[in-house]
């Protein structure tokens, strides 16, 4: 494509948006303070989660779930300057106008000409230099932002002091707006009425790979993408779908999932069972709803992390199944195990046990027994921390299906 053309699309995009051009859908003022704490006078979103966030959800739609051009990717650029957010600029894809033209964006300062992120961060470091922030403070994603790319910025922005953006824009996300809520909680229902279609419906004997498949479709007809699932039947604790274990009669299964709504995520956990479950199933079943119950209760303004911890951890340690029980904590909205993050799971480092949870907050909370020999289950439910208590979100198929 020649230069004339890559103009044309540029002036499409920007005359679009300049028509369209709103407010920013997320909190300014937040982030202007947060951007004050850390003393940074832009941030730089590069990552599919915070960019689609800075840009009120909107990702370009061929690269939404392969980033791969040729032998480069393709990286968005939305940076926000501290207290000037309608100076807010995207540098997205070529052909990004098209996108636009369907879903216009809230700012006016786009530029799409970016094929591969070195030209995609060139045309970054102009827009910095527009700005005048060239010699100023950067906060950028160093776990979402490639080396070529950083290359650039470092050389076209040399008296540029860059620091880690990821704590940042994490704190912005945390607290959901009322309509990302309102996504959670749709994303949230639609995985569970999926998880619903399959218990009911998947014939002896199929393995967990048809399961799998299974609930990939059944998410699909709900207008989510898949993202991912964790299948067990059987006496197995195996939890990768697999084509040699089988969910057989007299048998339980469980179905752990993540389907994405516009962005967001909706990731519980369910349990399904042929025929009626055993006095001792049904003794870990109520074992399990009570520690998730009692933690959904105390997850309110103002409650802190640690004391939620010690009261779920507490929980565990009453069940006599106590020794095969496992526990976790943490936020989700675009990102599994976002803030807030309650317990240490393996890279997964705590960041709010010392603090308050706050209106706004969704909290995942997953109770599991497992057993080799025996088998897997497990409940894992959405909560959202309101200003007037609790919302247990998708409360339906807690406990037992039986098929």
């Amino acid at each position: 494509m020649n230069r004339t053309q890559e103009e044309s699309f540029t002036a499409v995009s920007i005359d679009t948006a300049q028509k369209t051009t709103r407010d920013a859908p997320f909190d300014t003022s937040r982030l202007d303070a947060l951007l004050a704490e850390a003393g940074v006078d832009l941030v730089l979103a590069t990552s599919r989660p915070n960019s689609r966030y800075l840009l009120g959800g909107y990702y370009y739609w061929i690269n939404a779930t392969e980033p791969a051009v040729g032998n480069t990717q393709w990286l968005p650029f939305v940076g926000y300057p501290a207290g000037r957010s309608d100076e807010t600029f995207y540098v997205g894809n070529l052909i990004d106008g098209w996108h636009q033209t369907v879903e216009p964006l809230w700012l006016k300062n786009v530029r799409n000409s970016n094929i591969a992120q070195h030209l995609g961060a060139q045309h970054t470091v102009e827009e910095i230099k527009r700005l005048g922030l060239d010699t100023k403070t950067i906060a950028i994603e160093r776990s979402f932002l490639t080396v070529d790319a950083f290359d650039v910025l470092r050389a076209g922005l040399p008296k540029a002091r860059f620091i880690e953006a990821g704590p940042i824009l994490e704190r912005q996300r945390a607290i959901k707006a009322a309509w990302e809520l309102d996504q959670i909680r749709a994303a949230t229902e639609k995985v569970t009425q999926a998880m619903m279609a399959v218990f009911s419906e998947a014939p002896v004997g199929e393995s967990t790979l048809q399961l799998n498949n299974r609930l990939r479709d059944e998410q699909v007809k709900r207008d989510l993408t898949f993202d991912f699932s964790l299948v067990s039947a059987g006496t197995s604790i195996l939890r990768k779908p697999s084509p040699d274990v089988f969910w057989q009669a007299n048998q339980f299964a469980s179905l752990d999932s993540g389907g994405n709504l516009n962005g967001f995520i909706g990731d519980i956990a369910r349990m399904g069972i042929r025929g009626e479950p055993s006095s001792m199933l049904n003794d870990i079943m109520d074992d399990i709803l009570g520690i998730q119950n009692r933690i959904a209760e105390a997850l309110r303004p103002g409650s802190i992390g640690r004391d939620v911890v010690d009261l779920g951890r507490r929980s565990v340690r009453e069940s006599r199944f106590h020794e095969d029980m496992f526990l976790d904590i943490h936020g989700l909205g675009y990102v599994t195990h976002e803030q807030p993050r309650l317990i240490s799971l393996g890279d997964v480092t705590p960041d709010h046990v010392d603090e308050p949870l706050q209106a706004g907050y969704v909290v995942s909370i997953e109770t599991s027994f497992q057993k080799e020999g025996f088998g897997f289950v497990k409940i894992e439910d959405t909560v959202f921390v309101n200003a007037n208590g609790p919302e247990l979100v998708a409360d339906l198929g807690r406990g037992w299906n039986v098929q």
